[in-house]
């Protein structure tokens, strides 16, 4: 609406630019938080390729074109973090958080792949569910 008005041809009196300018904070409002957490999940996870291929018994996560040197059994625990605000915008950003045994964690998020396959392939292991409203990492 911010446009339309500002660029409008007619003069656009104060209670409609007012009026724009509410809608457009309600807007940014409403979806804020979804586009911190896609912005963050993004810096998170922009270089990192992850290879999951089940039915092979493969999975390799690469960062920035080198591959992340661990194996299944190097994996201590597996933390699986979700939303529980099922119906807002930022529901469908999840992760998943690799301990290793070193002491390194890998974090991949939903931008990544659906995460709830990976999570079913290394259910053997131990596992840490927990639910959040702000799935920040």
């Amino acid at each position: 609406m911010l446009p339309a008005v500002a660029l409008g041809d007619q003069s656009t009196s104060s209670g409609e630019w007012l009026l724009a300018a509410g809608f457009g904070l309600f807007t940014l409002a409403l979806s804020g938080p979804a586009l911190l957490l896609f912005v963050r999940y993004w810096a998170l996870n922009h270089e990192t390729v992850l290879v999951f291929q089940p039915n092979e018994n493969r999975f390799e996560v690469y960062e920035a074109g080198q591959r992340v040197a661990f194996e299944r059994r190097d994996l201590a625990t597996v933390e699986r973090v979700r939303c529980s605000a099922r119906r807002s915008f930022w529901a469908k950003y999840d992760y998943l958080r690799l301990h290793l045994v070193d002491g390194r964690a890998i974090v991949l998020t939903s931008l990544l792949t659906d995460l709830e396959p990976l999570a079913v392939f290394l259910r053997n292991l131990p596992s840490e569910r927990r639910t959040k409203s702000w799935c920040w990492v």
